[in-house]
């Protein structure tokens, strides 16, 4: 996702109308990790290589948060097979981003200075923006026992008259989409 080119390794990551985050090895399609963290079905999820090249994944959920997930573990070459267990073990939920009073239908991820962040929307109308660069830096410094941290927000919106479902952002960081049941797309400008 977000046209990373430079993405550390391989993995596919996928919802599948369950809690769980599943990642494959897309060459031998065998599931390296299975990640339990959200209390509801997954909806949406984006990718972006983080600062320090993670593979980072974010997630929507009807369990109205967004989960932000660093899959380098279950990525690496030679994870499937022997290593699942140690993929699953390794590989982690970063951070938890609340404040969505709905289902988590869209999210996105965009690079700004090197440094990622994210767009979601969904049943509540809102259109929220998060600090993952600030959160990936939090989960750094914490102990395994510590995680997930909070997935800060850096600002929100009532975007739309129905529910938010799709979100996407420019390659510039600059501006944020939205699109809605309500038949408008709109576009933000994000903050710096």
């Amino acid at each position: 996702g977000a046209g990373d080119a430079e993405a550390p390794s391989a993995a596919l990551a996928v919802a599948t109308n369950s809690p769980l985050l599943r990642v494959f090895d897309p060459n031998t399609m065998a599931c390296t990790a299975a990640l339990a963290g959200h209390a509801g079905a997954i909806l949406a999820l984006d990718t972006v290589v983080g600062p320090s090249g993670e593979a980072l994944v974010l997630t929507g959920s009807r369990d109205h948060t967004v989960r932000l997930w660093d899959l380098s573990p279950a990525a690496e070459p030679g994870a499937a097979g022997d290593g699942e267990r140690r993929a699953e073990r390794s590989s982690r939920c970063l951070a938890v981003g609340e404040g969505h009073v709905g289902a988590v239908a869209a999210v996105s991820f965009a690079r700004r200075g090197g440094a990622p962040l994210a767009l979601s929307g969904g049943a509540d109308k809102v259109a929220r923006v998060w600090d993952v660069a600030a959160a990936v830096k939090a989960a750094s410094r914490a102990a395994d026992g510590e995680l997930p941290v909070s997935l800060p927000a850096r600002a929100a919106a009532i975007a739309h008259d129905k529910s938010v479902n799709c979100t996407a952002i420019a390659p510039n960081a600059a501006f944020g989409a939205t699109c809605s049941g309500d038949r408008t797309a709109r576009l933000w400008r994000l903050p710096d």
